[in-house]
């Protein structure tokens, strides 16, 4: 073990990271903070998820059987309306928005019927979002008013996403 003259001895096995745009360089482990140093921070993956549902939250029907997964309690407003209180793993950061995949994923069961919803609208539960919200299902329900209802998945495929992004 002695110093080489060399540059073929040094730093055997690197590569340049910098002669090309398409190269990759991975630094992780690391915490940059501007003023005072601070002991580094160590977060859990369930934490870290906690923090990024703040922002996301995707609610998928990944565990669909032939009965469908149920995703929400309704109750009947009329004959064409459902409204359904819905919660989110975290309080989101601010009001979110909502996408849905399509309404042809969804059920709507009450009294022995399933129907399809047509129309899907969120509302903000009180002042604040808070973990939950109301959503209003629509459509041509032809189910009795003020009944008890529920929202399923009817397909793997059917997700709604909220995103509160900064």
């Amino acid at each position: 073990n002695t110093w080489h003259n060399t540059d073929a001895n040094r730093a055997v096995g690197q590569v340049n990271v910098l002669d090309n745009t398409a190269n990759n360089f991975y630094l992780t482990g690391v915490q940059m903070e501007v003023g005072e140093v601070t002991e580094f921070e160590h977060r859990t993956f369930a934490d870290e998820l906690l923090t990024c549902q703040r922002y996301f939250w995707r609610h998928y029907g990944a565990n669909v059987t032939s009965q469908g997964a149920a995703t929400s309690s309704l109750c009947q407003w009329n004959t064409t309306s459902a409204y359904g209180l819905m919660s989110f793993p975290v309080e989101m950061r601010a009001p979110p928005t909502g996408a849905y995949s399509d309404l042809s994923h969804f059920v709507i069961y009450s009294g022995g019927q399933t129907k399809t919803p047509t129309g899907w609208v969120m509302s903000a539960r009180g002042d604040k979002w808070g973990t939950e919200h109301h959503v209003n299902w629509s459509g041509a329900l032809a189910m009795n008013a003020s009944g008890g209802a529920w929202l399923r998945f009817a397909s793997t495929s059917g997700y709604y996403d909220y995103t509160a992004e900064i």
